[in-house]
């Protein structure tokens, strides 16, 4: 086991690009490189059920893995990953919700897949040499969106392996959620001002509607009394709000 010690918080992209970086350093280019959360827990057959996918699909080069809840371990929280909407800057989980056996087919996963969920993402250490590392500059969150983007732009497929199975306590790094309220500042601050950074480098088109769906964003803060984030959101969009919010 190589632990590598860092000396500040690089934020997702940072932290596992130094861990990449390493890995191609001493691997092989038909080696492969597994990014997994700290808050997950893995089923026994999970790799081999990745190791079995990349065999089969030698044009694709990210992987994704069945994540499920870990409190809840036959209900899915995505499949592979999430389908990605530029025109506003959102995703959706694939499959969220759904009981393990009734989960859908990997056909329609990967036919759906934006990019893969970072809880557990399986790369081939030749397709890091071609796609180039996760940009660092977003800190939290859309790292493996502007990944998978890139990748995928260079005829980098997408695939999901349905039986690695991998139990995630979702946001219990961060104190992310789905739901406004219960988000931290850092994962709020993150998640609003990143839709509009990845937008501006890989969507510039789609601007002025991800600009509209940050107005309702807005509104809906100020409806259910968080006037403090509504404050953010709008600074975020005149773009007046420098924080560098990240945690030691």
């Amino acid at each position: 086991m190589i632990i590598i010690s860092n000396q500040n918080n690089y934020g997702y992209a940072g932290g596992n690009n130094r861990g990449l970086r390493y890995a191609t350093s001493v691997g092989d280019q038909d080696g492969y490189a597994w990014i997994i959360n700290n808050d997950t827990v893995l089923h026994p057959e999970s790799l081999d059920g990745l190791l079995k996918e990349a065999s089969q699909k030698p044009e694709a080069g990210l992987f994704g893995s069945t994540i499920l809840d870990f409190s809840k371990r036959d209900t899915i929280q995505t499949q592979g990953g999430d389908q990605f909407y530029p025109w506003f800057g959102m995703s959706r989980h694939i499959g969220e919700g759904r009981k393990l056996e009734d989960q859908l087919s990997q056909a329609v996963v990967e036919s759906r897949m934006g990019y893969v969920v970072g809880a557990s993402v399986f790369v081939r250490l030749s397709a890091v040499a071609k796609i180039g590392l996760m940009e660092e500059g977003y800190f939290l969150y859309f790292e493996e969106v502007d990944w998978a983007t890139r990748a995928r732009r260079m005829g980098i497929k997408i695939g999901y392996a349905p039986t690695s199975l991998v139990y995630h306590k979702e946001g219990s790094t961060i104190g992310s959620s789905v739901f406004a309220r219960r988000k931290s500042e850092l994962a709020d601050y993150y998640g609003i001002k990143n839709r509009l950074v990845m937008t501006r480098r890989l969507f510039r088109w789609a601007l002025p509607t991800v600009y509209l769906a940050m107005v309702f964003t807005l509104v809906k803060r100020l409806l259910t009394g968080q006037f403090d984030r509504a404050w953010m959101v709008m600074k975020i969009m005149l773009g007046v709000d420098r924080r560098p919010i990240q945690p030691s």
